[in-house]
């Protein structure tokens, strides 16, 4: 990841002790952008303007308005937790980029860690989307910027949600009970790769979430050799269609791959990209 606070900042804002930075987690990501056809973000992950924009179908995705619609949280809400915390929370995250004439971008796929089901559902394999928050950070305050993906009442709402949180915390007078603190990291956990720092607002990011145990018989953690070190990552169950291919300003000769395109898939559109890159 591109981010030195990647996972880190929202122990930050709580003020909440650090966990090993080696420590591994067992949460992968695949990251996207509502971003199309954008300047920075071809000059920061589109090979040099070189490669191409993948735009999907965000009806493949699954939507939701609250986390008690999500099955996973409904099976393994923890009773426990909740009466000794005495708080319950729901966040909307309706993300419904017709909505907003968005489209839905791939920007990269990257592993980033308490049961296997955590994000599925019993009635379909779609995955969730989950907006990123972009916070400013400094000293004792914390700020989170508006984007384009939330309205002023989510980021409003949001801070206020966080603002609580750190005072619960701060003030949880049995703070070094081990069952709470188990409680606290097992929560921030689901949530630390969802607050970026203010400096990537500009990409604009979704992401899907899952999680594997980092178990050797983990038969669903694959393993890609091609680096110099062992990457791990997860397949999709799911296939995700793609909608159209954009040709970054700089991709060479074009002309030799729209008719694999048009061959592979009649309904995939596909243009060059239009941007003065240099």
């Amino acid at each position: 990841m591109n981010d030195p606070e990647e996972g880190v900042i929202l122990e930050d804002i709580l003020k909440l002790e650090k966990r090993n930075p080696l420590d591994p987690s067992s949460w992968f990501l695949m990251s996207f952008t509502s971003k199309t056809d954008d300047l920075a973000m071809w000059s920061q992950y589109g090979n040099n303007a070189e490669g191409v924009c993948i735009v999907l179908n965000e009806n493949d995705f699954a939507h939701y308005h609250s986390l008690s619609d999500l099955p996973w949280y409904q099976k393994n809400s923890d009773k426990q937790i909740s009466h000794k915390m005495n708080s319950s929370v729901e966040i909307p995250n309706d993300i419904s980029l017709n909505e907003s004439g968005k489209e839905l971008t791939i920007i990269g796929n990257e592993n980033v860690q308490i049961s296997e089901d955590k994000h599925s559902t019993s009635n379909n394999d779609r995955d969730y989307l989950y907006r990123v928050a972009y916070v400013h950070y400094s000293g004792d305050k914390f700020d989170i910027e508006e984007t384009e993906l939330f309205t002023h009442e989510e980021v409003t709402r949001l801070k206020g949600l966080l603002g609580d949180l750190k005072s619960e915390l701060t003030n949880y007078k049995n703070s070094e009970d081990l069952f709470y603190k188990k409680a606290i990291a097992d929560c921030i956990e689901e949530i630390r790769y969802l607050f970026k720092s203010v400096d990537y607002k500009y990409e604009e990011e979704l992401r899907i979430l899952q999680y594997a145990n980092l178990n050797s018989d983990n038969e669903k953690i694959k393993i890609d050799y091609s680096p110099e070190f062992g990457k791990l990552y997860l397949e999709r169950k799911e296939n995700i269609q793609i909608g159209e291919v954009i040709f970054g300003p700089k991709f060479p000769n074009p002309e030799y791959v729209t008719p694999l395109l048009k061959l592979l898939d009649k309904n995939i559109k596909y243009k060059k990209s239009t941007i003065k890159f240099r």
